[in-house]
């Protein structure tokens, strides 16, 4: 696999080639490729079946913009680069679900989803929604690293809580929240309710920054998926007994 730094130096060669700061060089361009590809290759958002197809328009589109590229250290180099992947398998998600692929329905209440709907005006499948929750779940980590929180443990439990309010927008159920979140069954409804409100925050702060970094319609997904981060339950600042109360009154 590429490491960063040899990623940093295949790049920065590719820029100044693209930018006549040096003679072109075929081979070297060539062998450069190839280790900006094993790079994209080796990324976790290139998983899947579409894998390859994600790498191919990955690699296109830093072609197109290699010569722009401001990347002075490993770091910027990787980011510069997970970027760009990212949006293309945004890109082809969208497009697999144009095909004519929808989800089957499923069971339970409405929820968030719903909302979340592409240019074309159908909801987004399953393939796309599994873009949409790893993007959003990458994201969160990446906040969370960018905090400086020294205990590991409180970090995993920013990270656990924004993903409990990711998948209770998004209208799971909390069986589903505490497989995703690999749970025991003892875990309280009421401690993984308030994991729920307390996850919301960090949660909005990475859907603000994903769709501030998108355009067209995988903005406005984030961007709608924010709005439904914000909309609390009605009765999310109760305690238990009140939350049981309202319920049986509004039922009765």
């Amino acid at each position: 696999m590429t490491t960063g730094d040899e990623l940093l130096l295949a790049l920065s060669r590719l820029r100044d080639a693209a930018r006549g700061s040096v003679p072109r060089a075929r081979a070297r361009e060539q062998s450069d490729w190839r280790a900006v590809e094993a790079f994209v290759r080796h990324s976790r958002a290139t998983y899947g079946q579409d894998g390859d197809d994600v790498v191919q328009e990955t690699l296109i589109a830093m072609a197109r913009h290699v010569a722009d590229l401001d990347a002075r250290d490993a770091a910027s180099a990787i980011a510069w680069a997970t970027r760009i992947v990212r949006h293309k398998k945004i890109d082809l998600a969208r497009a697999r679900a144009r095909e004519g692929k929808r989800a089957e329905a499923r069971d339970g209440d409405a929820s968030a989803v719903d909302q979340l709907e592409r240019d074309d005006g159908t909801p987004i499948d399953d393939r796309a929604l599994a873009v949409l929750i790893e993007v959003v779940e990458e994201g969160i980590a990446a906040r969370v690293e960018s905090l400086g929180i020294a205990s590991a443990a409180d970090r995993q439990l920013k990270r656990m809580q924004a993903r409990a309010t990711l998948h209770r927008v998004l209208g799971q159920s909390t069986a589903h929240l505490r497989g995703v979140l690999a749970l025991p069954p003892t875990f309280a409804d009421d401690r993984l309710h308030k994991w729920v409100e307390r996850g919301r925050p960090l949660l909005v702060a990475v859907l603000d920054a994903l769709a501030w970094d998108h355009e067209g319609a995988a903005r406005g997904v984030f961007t709608a998926l924010r709005e439904a981060a914000l909309a609390r339950r009605v009765d999310a600042g109760l305690a238990r007994p009140d939350r049981r109360k309202r319920t049986e009154e509004e039922e009765g």
